[in-house]
């Protein structure tokens, strides 16, 4: 019998391969469907059944391996087979035939009518062939200024800007969707139709502005490639210097023209609420204002009112052919990413990573199995969004990656979403009359779910079709009626909800569903029929600080890829936890309980990511954690297990993050990170010496770390620690010191790089070295430090912050890492010293009390410049400071910001009130303030 059971399992899994080769020949021909889908009904239905298609498919599959599951775990509990098992086993076979069946059907028709529409074959693209170009509507600058109506404050700060007499010229970028702009033109020839010689333009550009104060408009900006704009820079510069852009937004005027004072007053309230919708985009405006023209009461205007944009007669004529243009560029598949953002309700702040596993638990990445790649994938598919500004109002995560974390839609886009979806209004009228048809249609068209505060509570088969519902039932009362009987419900988001223990068991009858989050639900106790939900790819009981221990059933969920258990006050993991095979992410981080973890750990062979950190009572590693072959991320800062890591961790060569690594006295070989080859993103050491004999041992053991061959990683944190170190010791230690640091030499293109508790008495050289490409420098606690070295010559350092160098004296025109022009080999050379400069910050030096300054000459000079882009200068607790190099800082020409606090000396020299100090430091009309 079981030998019959799993030929019909293959039986299947040919089937399901015939439809996928089906399904392929419809993948080359969808670009074209759904370009032509956007404004073609018969297309766009055409593309819901399918994806209507493919989704059933999947359903089917999981329907099946899931019948066989159970039934294969009730003929192992029954040492004699039933009759009742066999009939359900014919029963579950005959069922699952004819749905296949019925796809297979509904496929070959889908096939059919493919072919009725003539696509066109989609064809690789070489490298360096040209995308064809979308059609643009073509602004113009023919503008009524006096027409312009609610952009003053952008108006007034963007004047203050242009007006700003800052020596040199100006350029201002503004950033933003399709519809922002107008074209303007330079000069009164017209350049030949079909000329296509980029030379004749730029100098017929050159001779319009020769000596001219110029304000040029650009438009139709798609290229940040550098090298592009040089020509265009270089004939700019043929202008007059202070050479240094406009939006406009006209829907009263357009809407109310031809009508009396009496008239607009009645329409003035409700034209006010239809301004809003605009959110600032004058293409917009313009689109409303022209179509509420011909609108003749105040009922009709309440209805534009009402309407969703992409709802109204021109809107997709004359507004979303501008955001089609970003949109046609995108493959099928970001299509359906960006199109599927339309779920969210408008002016939400939409969570990156959440949107991403959202695509995921829809199909849209690919293979769930691929997890870490597939959530790779989902963070590319979105910065291709991002970079199409079909997303704004972005939010950065400031941790070593540095990615998007939070952003919004505009609200034009947000309706561009819905447009290209278009929703079936016929779903609303087929649903049943128990459910919300509002929320029917949404789980129809999106597989997706809000369920919140004034839904409705119940739910039906209407709905059974879903991947992902998010609910926050805690808010308003006890889950809905009939949750239990969403059968195909994939992914379950509860985060911050109050979630009991007979809610949980409702939730463990949902037999599919594969992604669980139970973050922050104050869950005192997980039932032992979570262990029901055998179809659970990814759990999350993050944040639950009550929660002490696990069940062992949840050991059983054989399908786990992903658990986090992170912030829990766990005291013990469940030793069966190796029993979960297919696991790829553990995060057990901020259990401050825990002080061991099982052996039977290791035998998660496929484990991709560990994360321990802040776990402060796990002193140690298991013993057999050298067997996780596949492990790629140790996560273990603030760990006490990462002083001391068991023998043959060296085995484990594919690290690319190990956040923490403690070396020397009492902890590991700094040797041991050679054989790391792939560590990337930050590394952190801790180096510890308790006697110069220690520290003579370091040098070679940092020799031997060969830091320097890691070429992937951006940040490097290096921590000095010299416990019960005397002073004579720290002395005679410090030219060991030196040797440590220098053998640390990190890979040149290193981005930041921080120095804390270092006690040699000189900087390495290579921390100056031009090659370096580091962005960001931070010195804190060198005791033995007395100046610093050239960092002027690193070509991109943006920021330094130097803090308590407390035997620095002086900071010399050494640290500006130039030559004086007299001794320079032509007098035309261009020295510059910071040339990348934004962020400069001192503080508690407080020995400090020389900043030396340029000579006359080199004020005076125009081909010798000093941070021509630093905008913040801070210096704090520095209390022997008295004097400011004034000549130096004439030449940083951008300074905005200079701030001196609890630094007595500098504040009695320069604290008037009467501005004297700014005018005497950089004698240029810049907002520099200063901040006492």
């Amino acid at each position: 019998m079981i030998e019959d059971r799993l030929n019909l399992v293959r039986g299947v899994k040919k089937e399901v391969v015939g439809l996928s080769n089906k399904l392929k020949t419809i993948r080359d021909v969808l670009d074209d469907a759904e370009k032509r889908g956007v404004k073609d009904q018969s297309v766009q239905n055409w593309l819901k059944k399918l994806e209507d298609t493919a989704y059933d498919m999947d359903d089917i599959l999981d329907e099946w391996n899931y019948a066989i599951l159970k039934h294969k775990q009730k003929v192992c509990c029954s040492l004699i087979p039933s009759s009742c098992l066999c009939f359900k086993k014919v029963v579950v076979r005959r069922d699952t035939a004819k749905k296949i069946q019925n796809v297979k059907a509904r496929l070959d028709q889908i096939l059919k009518e493919k072919d009725d529409f003539s696509f066109v074959m989609s064809l690789p693209v070489p490298p360096n062939d040209h995308v064809p170009k979308s059609w643009r509507v073509q602004s113009t600058s023919s503008i009524e200024l006096e027409k312009v109506c609610g952009r003053d404050e952008d108006w007034n700060c963007l004047v203050r800007k242009l007006m700003l007499n800052s020596g040199d010229w100006q350029i201002l970028s503004i950033v933003g969707m399709g519809g922002i702009g107008i074209v303007d033109s330079v000069g009164k020839e017209i350049i030949p139709p079909n000329t296509n010689q980029l030379d004749l333009v730029l100098h017929k550009l050159r001779d319009s502005i020769q000596g001219k104060k110029f304000l040029l408009v650009l438009d139709d900006v798609w290229t940040e490639d550098y090298n592009k704009w040089e020509p265009l820079k270089l004939n700019l510069k043929h202008g007059a210097p202070t050479s240094k852009i406009l939006s406009v937004g006209l829907l009263r005027h357009i809407s109310l023209s031809g009508r009396d004072d009496k008239e607009c007053q009645e329409f003035e309230d409700v034209g006010h609420k239809i301004a809003r919708k605009c959110k600032g985009l004058p293409l917009a405006a313009n689109v409303l204002g022209s179509l509420l023209q011909f609108k003749d009461n105040l009922e009709e205007w309440e209805n534009v009112l009402e309407s969703e944009i992409w709802q109204l007669e021109k809107a997709e004529v004359e507004l979303f052919p501008h955001l089609l243009l970003s949109y046609n560029r995108l493959s099928p598949t970001l299509k359906r990413c960006f199109s599927y953002c339309a779920i969210y309700p408008k002016g939400l702040k939409i969570n990156v990573k959440r949107l991403i596993e959202e695509w995921m638990a829809l199909g849209y990445l690919g293979s769930v199995s691929e997890n870490g790649g597939v959530e790779l994938k989902g963070r590319e598919y979105f910065n291709k969004l991002a970079m199409s500004s079909l997303f704004q109002d972005f939010e950065i995560s400031y941790d070593s990656r540095e990615q998007i974390k939070w952003c919004k839609m505009h609200d034009i886009v947000h309706d561009f979403a819905r447009f290209v979806r278009k929703n079936d209004a016929e779903v609303t009228k087929r649903g049943c009359q128990m459910c919300d048809p509002f929320l029917v249609s949404q789980a129809k068209e999106y597989r997706s779910l809000f369920w919140g505060e004034g839904s409705p509570t119940n739910l039906c088969g209407c709905v059974t079709s879903l991947r992902v519902f998010r609910i926050r039932w805690g808010l308003f009362g006890p889950p809905p009626r009939g949750m239990e009987r969403l059968i195909h419900l994939r992914w379950m988001k509860l985060s911050g909800s109050k979630v009991s223990k007979e809610d949980l068991k409702i939730i463990c009858r949902l037999h599919f569903l594969q992604s669980l989050l139970l973050a922050c639900c104050s869950l005192e106790e997980i039932p032992a029929e979570i262990g029901n939900l055998v179809d659970l790819r990814h759990l999350n009981l993050s944040s639950n600080e009550k929660l002490t221990e696990l069940p062992e059933n949840m050991c059983s969920l054989l399908k786990l890829h992903t658990l986090l258990l992170a912030c829990c006050s766990l005291e013990e993991i469940p030793s069966k936890i190796g029993k979960l095979v297919h696991l790829r992410h553990l995060d057990i981080s901020g259990n401050k309980n825990l002080k061991e973890l099982p052996e039977s750990l290791c035998r998660l062979l496929e484990l991709q990511i560990l994360n321990i950190e802040c776990c402060s009572d796990l002193y140690g590693l298991p013993e057999g954690i050298h067997r996780l072959e596949s492990l790629q991320h140790l996560l273990i800062e603030h760990t006490p297990a990462s002083r001391r890591f068991p023998q043959g961790l060296d085995q484990l060569k594919g690290l690319h993050t190990l956040s923490s690594f403690h070396g020397g006295s009492g902890c590991n070989k700094l040797g041991l990170l050679k054989h790391f080859s792939y560590l990337s993103g930050t590394l952190k050491l801790e180096i510890h010496a308790s006697s110069s004999s220690d520290v003579e041992v370091l040098v070679a053991d940092a020799r031997e770390a060969d830091i320097r061959s890691k070429t992937l990683i951006q940040r490097l944190d290096v921590q000095f620690y010299d416990e019960l170190m005397d002073e004579k010791e720290l002395s005679s230690a410090s030219l060991l010191w030196i040797d440590v640091i220098e053998a640390l030499q990190p890979y040149q293109k290193l981005q930041k790089l921080k120095i804390w508790g270092y006690r040699g008495s000189r900087l390495p050289h290579w921390m100056s070295s031009p090659l370096y490409l580091l962005k960001e420098i931070t010195l804190i606690d060198l005791s033995e430090v007395v100046s610093l070295p050239p960092m002027g010559k690193l070509p991109f350092l943006e920021v330094l912050y130097i803090k308590q160098i407390t035997e620095m004296k002086l900071v010399g025109r050494e640290l500006l890492g130039v030559e004086t022009l007299s001794s320079s080999s032509s007098s035309r050379d261009n020295v510059v010293a910071f040339p990348k400069l934004k962020g400069l910050a001192f503080s508690g030096c407080h020995k400090w009390w020389e900043w030396e300054d340029i000579t006359a000459e080199e004020e005076e000079s125009v081909t010798f410049s000093v941070m021509p882009c630093l905008t913040r200068l801070s210096i704090n607790w520095c209390e022997g400071m008295k004097k400011l190099p004034h000549r130096l800082l004439r030449k940083a020409l951008s300074l905005q910001m200079l701030s001196i606090e609890h630094s007595l000396e500098l504040v009695k020299s320069y604290g008037d009130k009467n501005g004297r100090f700014w005018r005497s430091v950089t004698q240029n009309n810049s907002q520099l303030q200063l901040q006492l």
